[in-house]
């Protein structure tokens, strides 16, 4: 959920709160399971649309990571048109290192319209280092990336990381209604739970009963981007 937001710099006192969280959300909200699926590639594709007109794709990857646990691989790509000129376009890479139930490691390459961003973040010790445009931020094992949507554990978490400029925001989650949704040929009932980040941005994301991410809304000002799983 991109954004700017300060990030704190002394991280002992809320990197075991952090970890708490993470740990309680993980024990209350089925998951996805990625570690069983490991052995082979398993992928959850969305299509993204604005009102009728189809502006891009999420494809999310899960893949054995060579010092244990798995990676997941990110890919998100949008662009608006109207008639020949491309209004916007948003182009997104990232890789993150999942191990025991934490991310240890990420890798992020987004561009927009106007600019490119790269981050890298490192484990040390039980902080990862993150390397991004503005300097060198420290955050706490624990804490999730603000796309990392396919683990429902998202939905506890107090702050997630910008994967745009690297800072922790502050986000608020809350369950809403169950409702029918349609993924790919098949209809199932998922729980529809709400993201609120302190720069302004709204997600509305759905899981089924077997905790996988079926269905998406995110609002960006005026602008909403609606996901529909394909796959």
């Amino acid at each position: 959920m991109t954004g700017s937001g300060a990030l704190a710099t002394r991280k002992r006192g809320w990197t075991r709160r952090a970890l708490l969280v993470a740990a309680g959300a993980a024990g209350t909200l089925p998951l996805l399971r990625p570690d069983a699926a490991v052995g082979a590639e398993r992928r959850l594709v969305f299509e993204i649309r604005t009102g009728t007109q189809r502006v891009g794709r999420h494809e999310v990857r899960f893949l054995p990571h060579p010092r244990g646990g798995f990676e997941v691989r990110t890919a998100i790509d949008v662009r608006v048109r109207f008639a020949f000129l491309t209004l916007y376009r948003y182009r997104h890479r990232v890789r993150e290192w999942w191990r025991g139930g934490l991310m240890r490691a990420l890798e992020v390459e987004a561009e927009n319209t106007r600019e490119r961003r790269e981050l890298v973040g490192t484990p040390e010790g039980d902080a990862i280092l993150v390397r991004t445009p503005a300097g060198v931020r420290t955050i706490p094992l624990g804490a999730m990336t603000d796309i990392a949507f396919w683990n429902p554990a998202i939905v506890r978490q107090e702050r997630l990381l910008d994967t745009w400029d690297g800072d922790l925001v502050r986000v608020r989650g809350r369950p809403g209604t169950t409702d029918r949704v349609t993924v790919g040929e098949r209809t199932v009932e998922a729980v529809r739970h709400r993201l609120e980040s302190e720069n302004g941005r709204v997600a509305d994301v759905w899981y089924d009963a077997a905790g996988e991410w079926v269905m998406g809304r995110i609002r960006i000002g005026e602008v909403a981007l609606d996901y529909r799983r394909v796959v």
